[in-house]
């Protein structure tokens, strides 16, 4: 064994491309592992959060509370979360290509079933299943970048990748928005779930294979001492803190927006209501041009050593 495989923690250590090698912008390989990534994205996301704009409806329909019918969107998002962890595993194993893969046309079938679910409780275990199937491809992702996109352009890609999330958020919330204005809930998210299996199909097709991934064996005690360094990094644990905080009070709002602008004194529209969800558009145009000089403050603040192994929690 050389010593470059030796010092690789199978887990948390992403091997980055080699100095003159991965895509560089321009070549026909950036822009189809891209455009993949921004598919996967789009996938993710608008399956993901389209129910949040049928939530007053499923209150309606189910007889239950706002709180109850919110379920429908944190069990996604908070099963979403554990799956992470064992499917940035799964990746390191079988690759990043596969996991993800896997994960967005599994996600994908789910969503065609979940809309005709005969009970709010049907319905939410089937958005917690959706949630798992969806974690290989967050959790890959970057991983995947960062191993085949050349560290120069890394950051670009990285922001288009990022793009393609906030757009999906939008599209699926807007999709299911609009078609409740014309149709039942059901069918709302039924063409949601048709919008996300057509970014599945673009994902597959474009994402090219793998060049510089190199599979590793990983169990349960590599995986939990992994986890367990990042959990002792108090910079890391102020990232979990912040991303927690932020992004709970950022989808608990939305989640009880709809509620109040239909009721009065607004009494607005379906699709009209669903229209706040265009205020994501600002963080789809900041993405990707802040993704370069974010990438060239990072590459100046680090050393040639420690830039040589990038480690992250995927």
């Amino acid at each position: 064994m050389t010593s470059r495989h030796a010092n690789m923690d199978p887990v948390t250590t992403v091997q980055q491309t080699p100095a003159a090698a991965g895509y560089r912008r321009g070549d026909a390989g950036y822009r189809r592992i891209t455009a993949a990534l921004f598919a996967a994205g789009m996938t993710t996301f608008v399956a993901m959060y389209c129910a949040q704009a049928v939530l007053p409806s499923l209150a309606t329909e189910f007889n239950v509370s706002p709180a109850v019918s919110a379920l429908s969107v944190s069990a996604t998002t908070g099963l979403l979360a554990l799956a992470i962890i064992p499917a940035s595993a799964l990746s390191e194993r079988f690759g990043r290509t596969r996991v993800m893969t896997v994960s967005a046309v599994a996600s994908a079938v789910i969503g065609l079933v979940l809309p005709w679910s005969p009970s709010m409780q049907v319905l939410v275990v089937l958005r917690a299943l959706q949630g798992v199937a969806l974690a290989g491809v967050p959790a890959t992702a970057m991983a995947y970048l960062a191993e085949e996109v050349h560290r120069k352009h890394l950051g670009a890609a990285m922001g288009r990748y990022i793009a393609g999330t906030t757009i999906g958020g939008l599209a699926g919330r807007l999709v299911a928005s609009f078609s409740l204005d014309a149709t039942t809930w059901r069918w709302a998210l039924e063409i949601a779930a048709l919008v996300a299996l057509g970014f599945t199909v673009v994902f597959v097709r474009l994402a090219p294979a793998s060049r510089y991934f190199e599979s590793q064996p990983v169990g349960l005690r590599t995986t939990s001492r992994a986890l367990g360094e990042h959990l002792r990094t108090p910079a890391l644990l102020g990232l979990f803190a912040t991303a927690f905080l932020l992004m709970g009070g950022f989808v608990s709002v939305y989640n009880m927006l709809g509620f109040r602008l239909l009721a009065a004194p607004f009494n607005l529209s379906e699709a009209v209501a669903g229209s706040v969800f265009l205020m994501y558009l600002s963080g789809t145009v900041s993405s990707a041009p802040v993704g370069w000089p974010i990438a060239s403050a990072a590459r100046r603040r680090c050393s040639p050593r420690r830039s040589s192994r990038l480690r992250v929690w995927r």
